[in-house]
């Protein structure tokens, strides 16, 4: 008897929450919380419209509740991922029912992985499911300079697309 008080809960209310807020008051009450995503015209993307359990259904701890997170109308405006880390970019994109490809690699002095780039550009209409290109912030693999005179490597560096410092 009481194990089952102890571990007894009840299902919060999550309409409207965002994912994220949702997720955290699912896990609060004790509950595992799945998410699935779907568009509708009416519910703004990344809000709860959905949840498997209604309000106060008597639950154990550890038991899952299910929330269905807008993304959206099924055509949106592509969300602005240039400047986010490569995982929040991921995030924010699958929040609008999209896709992240990244396509390429190219050295900037932002930290590694951040977005650069994207393709379509923000607020472009995109159908739901559709793909998001993006290029990522990174390193550019150094040519070997071995045996090579000094003029000799100044090109290949040239080349390489990489600037050669000299002091």
């Amino acid at each position: 008897i009481v194990s089952d008080i102890v571990n007894a809960t009840s299902a919060p209310f999550l309409l409207g929450e965002t994912e994220q807020e949702a997720i955290r008051i699912g896990e609060e009450s004790g509950l595992v919380v799945e998410v699935i995503r779907q568009s509708d015209d009416t519910v703004k993307a990344g809000h709860v419209m959905l949840q498997s359990r209604e309000y106060q259904y008597k639950m154990k701890r550890g038991d899952m509740i299910v929330i269905t997170v807008s993304t959206g109308p099924k055509e949106q405006g592509v969300p602005a991922l240039s400047g986010l880390t490569l995982e929040q970019a991921r995030i924010e994109a699958e929040k609008y029912g999209f896709n992240l490809l990244v396509t390429q690699y190219q050295p900037s002095e932002l930290p590694f992985n951040t977005v650069l780039e994207q393709s379509p550009a923000a607020d472009e209409m995109l159908a739901y499911g559709e793909i998001v290109q993006v290029t990522i912030s990174g390193s550019v693999k150094v040519p070997s300079f071995m045996g090579l005179s000094r003029s000799q490597a100044l090109t290949l560096l040239n080349q390489s697309g990489l600037i050669s410092y000299q002091f």
